[in-house]
């Protein structure tokens, strides 16, 4: 009975590994030796050390050997070219020097991608773009930021490191000869053993073609009938279809370059640690899904994001472009704290540290779009906050925004400017200069002259941005909005709110103002306001996406059983904002509205009908 069991259990265990052998998948070993085979063309064609480096550091040196079997075909003959290629790649000086050249490169070549970013941003001011043309300056600044593997293949020419140091020698090109004899024929054993086409071998002949079609000088619609002309050698070798498909996006092909990605996917496989070849096909897949701005809907954000990962994942450490460009994605995308980590790796290890040190100061400071200089973004803000006032109003609103930022010349401009806006910032101004020993002016702000209404309901956003950010200047003037009803309804709580804000900053005007609110209203809280005060404020912070304080609000009126204030809360718990995303309280909150009459509330619930806590909507 043992020896049964015994033979049992031997054949289940060979059963197993049997198992095991057919679901590897040979093309992991067969892509992993096209990548020598190419690597040592490269080198040999070349006769470089440059070249060599960078295919010692991304290929060579770089593969995933995890997910690779270990064939003494291939096994033998890398561990022969990492032999040969680390005894004559660049010394650590060499390397370094030539990383600073191309660092230089590079940050020119940023630059002027952020130039033109900004130059779009400009064109917002007027009109003349919306806000896809940031996202269209992403993807400009996307192509800048090339994997490290590409940079020598732009910038070699331009690189001055002595082309006699450089060069290979005799001895080491025939080294090279060698292993690529050997490599090539371990192709014939190896499709032999996996029983594959011949289409997964690599030759000679065809590599020279397609290096020549690679790097055909020309014209791009000449490189891309070169490389059209070679797919049946290349078909399965997924760098192929890379440059095919880089090629056809210069060319501007778009139906070209999507076809091409995808048969790029379908090659594709995990054989190296951090694949150059994907970090830019998932760069190019994220610019195409951003080229309208930032999808609405939660599944195509996620799927960014998810891409974003990849991206990061095969990202070098020292491929500081590329974690500048995806601290950006991040964080345009809302993730800022995957944001912060990509630019500080730069700063950690010594990359690059004046963009980067740039970028992260305003990812710190809440700044919009992190990659835009200063004065752009300034005025991109003000642009979007000011789009629906007349010109006169708008002017006086980017005078005011002079006056709260503390420009010189703002308080001249305010003088000669008597829209209601300028007139009121020119009361604060007085006051201020006066140290505030004065406030009487201040106090006559009820009797502003004019048609005043549409000029504060325009600026009420832009006030409120510059006060959610301590500029006490802008906390007194949106108090005193508040607290006289200017462009927007009359709210108590909120101008005590900013009031004490300001008077904590030891401003002697909101400190008094504060106090004699306080006095007359007697109401220090919320709580004690009727459920229509407390939905009109709550709705106020919702539309300013203070989701938090709205989410406090609407609770409050809705636990007075104000429907409308039971509906957004329902609302709010159902896509998660300023609460934990739950499904089931969003449902009994749209119930208890629904009770009261009202009429979203029961749309809402047949939407829910049959949704699961893990929907994204």
């Amino acid at each position: 009975m043992r020896k049964i069991f015994v033979s049992l259990l031997v054949l289940v265990m060979l059963t197993v590994n049997a198992h095991a052998e057919d679901s590897y998948d040979p093309q992991h070993t067969m892509l992993a030796l096209n990548m020598a085979v190419v690597s040592v063309h490269r080198i040999l064609s070349a006769q470089d050390r440059i070249i060599l480096d960078a295919e010692y550091q991304n290929i060579i040196n770089n593969l995933s050997i995890g997910n690779i079997r270990s064939d003494p075909e291939i096994t033998g003959l890398y561990r022969k070219l990492l032999d040969s290629a680390q005894g004559k790649k660049l010394r650590q000086e060499e390397a370094a020097e030539l990383r600073r050249q191309y660092d230089n490169q590079s940050s020119s070549r940023i630059k002027s991608a952020l130039s033109e970013m900004a130059e779009n941003s400009r064109k917002m001011l007027t009109g003349e773009t919306g806000i896809s043309s940031f996202f269209t300056g992403l993807g400009r600044l996307a192509g800048a930021c090339m994997a490290s593997y590409f940079k020598h293949q732009s910038a070699n020419s331009d690189i001055n490191l002595g082309a006699e140091l450089y060069r290979l020698k005799a001895e080491d090109m025939a080294d090279f000869n060698d292993l690529q004899k050997q490599l090539l024929s371990s192709s014939w054993e190896l499709l032999n053993k996996y029983h594959l086409p011949d289409e997964y071998r690599l030759v000679q002949r065809a590599l020279d073609d397609f290096y020549r079609a690679v790097e055909e000088p020309d014209t791009a619609s000449r490189r891309l009938r070169m490389l059209k002309a070679l797919e049946d050698d290349f078909r399965v070798y997924p760098p192929y279809w890379y440059y095919r498909a880089k090629t056809a996006q210069e060319v501007g092909d778009i139906d070209e370059t999507e076809k091409s990605f995808a048969r790029f996917n379908e090659a594709w496989r995990p054989v190296l640690r951090k694949d150059p070849y994907m970090l830019e096909a998932v760069k190019y897949r994220i610019n195409t899904m951003l080229a309208d701005g930032i999808p609405d809907d939660a599944r195509t954000r996620d799927e960014i994001l998810a891409l974003a990962g990849t991206m990061r994942d095969n990202t070098l450490r020292e491929d500081w472009e590329n974690n500048l460009y995806a601290a950006a994605l991040y964080y345009t995308l809302g993730d800022k704290e995957s944001a912060m980590k990509c630019a500080e790796v730069n700063l950690d290890f010594g990359y690059e540290s004046e963009l980067t040190s740039a970028m992260i100061s305003q990812m710190r400071a809440g700044v919009a779009f992190p990659m835009l200089p200063e004065d752009t973004l300034r005025a991109v803000k003000l642009n979007a906050f000011t789009a629906g006032m007349t010109s006169q109003d708008r002017e006086a609103a980017f005078i005011v925004a002079d006056f709260f930022d503390g420009r010189d010349g703002a308080s001249e401009r305010l003088a000669g400017n008597d829209n209601p806006l300028a007139v009121h910032a020119r009361r604060i101004d007085a006051y201020m200069r006066a140290d505030g020993s004065a406030f009487g002016d201040i106090l006559g702000l009820a009797e502003i002259p004019g048609d005043f209404a549409g000029a504060y309901s325009g600026a009420l956003e832009m006030v409120q941005d510059y006060a959610d950010r301590e500029n006490v200047r802008a906390e007194i003037y949106l108090a005193d909005m508040y607290n006289y009803g200017l462009g927007t309804d009359k709210d108590s709580q909120s101008a005590m709110k900013y009031y004490r804000l300001a008077g904590v900053n030891g401003d002697i005007y909101s400190q008094f103002m504060y106090v004699n609110l306080a006095l007359m209203s007697r109401d220090y809280g919320a709580e004690s306001q009727s459920p229509e005060a407390l939905y009109s404020s709550a709705m106020r912070h919702y539309n300013r996406k203070d989701y938090a304080k709205a989410a406090e609000i609407f609770t409050l009126a809705a636990e007075e059983g104000h429907p409308q204030s039971q509906y957004m809360i329902g609302r709010m718990y159902e896509h998660g904002q300023g609460v934990s995303k739950n499904i089931d309280t969003a449902r009994e909150w749209y119930t208890k509205a629904a009770d009261n009459g009202e009429s979203r509330a029961k749309k809402a619930m047949n939407r829910l009908s049959g949704k699961k806590s893990w929907w994204p909507f």
